[in-house]
């Protein structure tokens, strides 16, 4: 039998309850806490790394090309983000295509995956582990075979890794983008000036006027958000779209 002055001495005291965005990252106090944007590129990665640089974190960028790392300079619970994106009709695609996409989105996060994990469960202070999807995450398009072969396997491990690596105090979650992510390529795309910035985060172009596009720095606010979540309240997977993007 415990009695209410045993409970006392031994009760644990409940961790503070901050204003939203103004808790510590979980994991490593912030002098030792080390935040890895994986795949940084002119848009949603860039936008990743400046969102916790601009918390205090000592922040390193990873990219698939030395000049973008030297364009925008290293200042990041370790967070990965990889794409292949290969159209084609089933019948016409070959084995070369498949294993592309397979080895840009699985193998490469397997690798990086093993050696974040590895040093959060050396260090035995929690962490954080963020990997972002696409709509074919969940929803295969027709002339994605690869692409959505590739996402269905890497959300399937972030829920294995997520049911594993939870009994260790390391937070893994799953983003679902779903929905074009504004960038110049998009532009691009829809043959608009690349200078120009999407008005509110409006698609112009024919046909196009309702469609919304992500806004990078606004995405950005969420890998803050789950990264700064207490481990009695864990989100293991959650999507993202503009209001008017149907679904």
């Amino acid at each position: 039998m415990v009695n209410a002055k045993q409970l006392e001495t031994t009760r644990t005291p409940a961790a503070p309850v901050y204003p939203l965005g103004a808790a510590p990252l979980h994991g490593l106090p912030r002098s030792k806490h080390l935040v890895v944007v994986l795949g940084v590129g002119p848009g949603l990665g860039l936008a990743i790394a400046r969102v916790f640089a601009a918390q205090g974190y000592a922040t390193a960028i990873l990219s698939r090309t030395k000049s973008r790392l030297d364009k925008y300079a290293t200042e990041l619970d370790a967070l990965a983000r990889t794409r292949i994106r290969e159209r084609g009709e089933f019948l016409q695609l070959n084995d070369r295509q498949l294993k592309d996409s397979i080895d840009a989105s699985v193998f490469a996060f397997f690798t990086f995956a093993q050696l974040a994990l590895g040093k959060m469960v050396e260090h035995n202070q929690g962490g954080t582990l963020l990997v972002t999807g696409a709509t074919s995450s969940i929803r295969g398009r027709e002339g994605f075979v690869p692409f959505a072969a590739a996402k269905g396997a890497l959300r399937n491990m972030c829920q294995s890794l997520a049911r594993e690596f939870g009994q260790k105090n390391i937070h893994v979650a799953h983003i679902v983008v779903d929905g074009l992510i504004e960038s110049k390529t998009a532009l691009a795309f829809f043959q608009l000036p690349t200078d120009e910035r999407f008005m509110d985060g409006n698609v112009g172009g024919p046909c196009i006027l309702t469609r919304q596009a992500l806004v990078p720095d606004q995405m950005a606010k969420t890998w803050l958000f789950l990264a700064q979540q207490h481990p009695s309240t864990w989100t293991s997977e959650l999507d993202l779209r503009p209001a008017k993007e149907k679904f």
